[in-house]
């Protein structure tokens, strides 16, 4: 997502849909061409990301302790909502910094509440949640090195498939 110093709530659906009709179009000339990618790669491909995934969720699975996954969630939104607001308070972001830390330490005590192997909606949350801890040190590191004088710098804000990175640009 491009965005510069603040985001109206409007925009992100706007920017869901601009980017999906550009990446459509873009899917369908490729679909289409000659170019393509022989099969034998593609499942090659196909086949080491699933390892990867089912060892993601084996790792969300196999979490145990007395921590409440749901509980610690809404203590995320209220340290964020809280300490990241319109207002830049320096002192309030690196103590939600340091916050988000500490909650990260408690999910890694949260155990998967539902262990069905089909269609659990609870380990897509404790997935979600997991990225959520990494965005939000991202959000609260970028407020904390943006030049408040600079009108002209765009943030980028992208995911490498491991962590979320933020790249600087103007």
């Amino acid at each position: 997502a491009y965005h510069g110093s603040g985001i109206l709530p409007g925009n992100k659906i706007l920017s869901s849909l601009y980017g999906g009709m550009i990446a459509g179009e873009k899917s369908a000339i490729y679909a289409r061409s000659s170019e393509r990618i022989p099969d034998e790669i593609v499942l090659e491909i196909m086949d080491k990301e699933k390892t990867k995934q089912e060892m993601i969720n084996s790792s969300i699975a196999s979490k145990e302790g007395s921590e409440n996954a749901h509980i610690i969630a809404n203590e995320l939104s209220d340290v964020m909502f809280d300490s990241l607001g319109p207002e830049r308070n320096d002192i309030k972001v690196e103590s939600a910094m340091e916050n988000v830390e500490g909650l990260q330490s408690r999910f890694d005590s949260a155990p998967l509440l539902d262990r069905s192997e089909w269609a659990n909606g609870e380990i897509l949350f404790m997935r979600r949640l997991s990225n959520k801890f990494d965005l939000s040190k991202l959000i609260a590191s970028s407020i904390l090195n943006r030049d408040e004088n600079s009108r002209n710098i765009v943030a980028k804000i992208f995911d490498d498939g491991e962590k979320y990175k933020i790249t600087y640009e103007g």
